[in-house]
């Protein structure tokens, strides 16, 4: 512990000798999550109590029992608060990789930001937005080359992890390990809450944008395509920031933390178990 900070120091007893009330103990539980040299000296601490329990156990200090009994109690009352530090870190390990897209408000934006798509007019565009040249690729063909250009750039962005860009609309890119509930929650520099969606999506393996891929068929217009900006950075806001937050589907958040602490949140979300992303969008000059 000779590492650590006397308040961390005095902490880690703390948290042993089980003097911390439930917030406290859940905000030290976090952070041994994501600091190991917390959880170490934690460990320390339990392997030095079994040491003294051992010498106590011994047949000369028989006569102690009652004190053993009790030291048994609170070596127990700790292992458990431990067992509770692992099942709490392999609920926020990291599941997922998330990364920030920047998104248009046009179609025709869209094809000119990849140079495979630049010349390209499939069928149905002009039922989009603003342009009535002949079409020189299906529908079909045009989805296939336009899924391998989004590949290629969400593979970019989720590699170099992308936190922070400047966009009118924007996607989220997410690569999840197994499938999990995903949360998102927006607010403005002035701590205005911006709904991104409306409660969890269950959103399985592999990788996937969201609100949703650009370019689709139409299902009701054979060869027409449909297309979608994404999510909208509010007019006047300045930024965004973004809070992803990604639990297995078995561990629902109970409840989303106030919006007065925005500085807080994740470690809030956090103590709930979760893994905590944040993105931060700013609005176009």
């Amino acid at each position: 512990m000779s590492a650590l900070r006397p308040e961390d120091q005095a902490r880690c007893v703390e948290y042993v000798d089980g003097e911390l009330d439930e917030a406290a103990q859940l905000e030290f539980e976090r952070r041994m999550a994501h600091e190991p040299e917390l959880a170490l000296a934690v460990e320390q601490l339990l392997a030095t109590d079994r040491v003294l329990r051992e010498q106590l156990l011994a047949p000369k200090a028989a006569r102690r029992r009652p004190r053993n009994l009790a030291i048994r109690l609170v070596a127990s009352l700790a292992a458990a608060a431990l067992l509770m530090v692992s099942v709490l870190m392999f609920l926020a390990r990291d599941r997922s990789r998330v990364a920030f897209v920047a998104s248009y408000e046009s179609p025709l934006e869209a094809l000119a930001s990849a140079p495979e798509l630049r010349e390209l007019r499939p069928e149905g565009l002009s039922a989009l937005r603003g342009s009535q040249d002949p079409p020189n690729i299906s529908a079909e063909e045009f989805l296939r080359t336009e899924a391998a250009a989004r590949e290629r750039e969400a593979r970019a962005a989720l590699e170099n992890s992308v936190k922070t860009g400047e966009a009118g609309f924007f996607r989220i890119e997410l690569e999840l390990d197994e499938e999990s509930l995903v949360y998102l929650q927006a607010y403005t520099r002035d701590g205005k809450a911006v709904e991104l969606e409306p409660g969890p999506r269950r959103v399985p393996a592999g990788r996937t944008e969201l609100p949703s891929p650009r370019f689709s068929a139409d299902p009701n217009q054979p060869g027409v395509l449909r297309y979608e900006r994404g999510y909208l950075v509010p007019v006047g806001c300045g930024e965004l920031t973004v809070l992803i937050a990604i639990l297995s589907p078995e561990h629902a958040l109970k409840h989303w933390p106030d919006t007065s602490e925005l500085s807080s949140q994740p470690r809030e979300l956090g103590g709930q178990g979760a893994e905590v992303h944040t993105l931060v969008v700013r609005e176009p000059r």
